[in-house]
């Protein structure tokens, strides 16, 4: 198979960047390349590799139940969302969310690292 991207440059199931791919990529399959096209061990380890380089937390909650409460100011929701609907945004017109995660973090997320293999494949749904 020929490597292509779509035409952002996305590339493989996992839609990676080309520095994605370099930075979070992964053979988890052992057979010497990391092949995100068409080899599935390799896209679900370096999604999960994308994941812990960005603070995933096996266990963690993934998901969120809301709730639009009496100050909603935008139209009835369809469940779709828009790049621009963070969780602050939402809560700041809003909605409530039954989480204890924070709306504006602040913590960085830690620097990612290579891996020949997945550290965690647990924590995926």
């Amino acid at each position: 198979m020929t490597p292509t991207g779509s035409y952002a440059g996305a590339m493989g199931a996992p839609q990676f960047m080309p520095s994605s791919f370099r930075a979070y990529a992964v053979d988890a399959s052992d057979d010497g390349r990391r092949d995100i096209w068409s080899n599935w061990a390799d896209v679900i380890g370096s999604v999960a590799n994308y994941f812990v380089a960005h603070g995933w937390r096996s266990g963690a909650d993934v998901a969120a139940s809301a709730e639009v409460s009496d100050r909603w100011d935008g139209p009835e929701p369809d469940n779709r969302l828009e790049a621009r609907d963070t969780v602050a945004a939402l809560q700041d017109r809003g909605v409530r969310f039954a989480t204890k995660l924070a709306a504006r973090g602040t913590r960085r997320a830690p620097q990612a690292r290579r891996r020949r293999r997945p550290r965690v494949l647990g924590g995926l749904p």
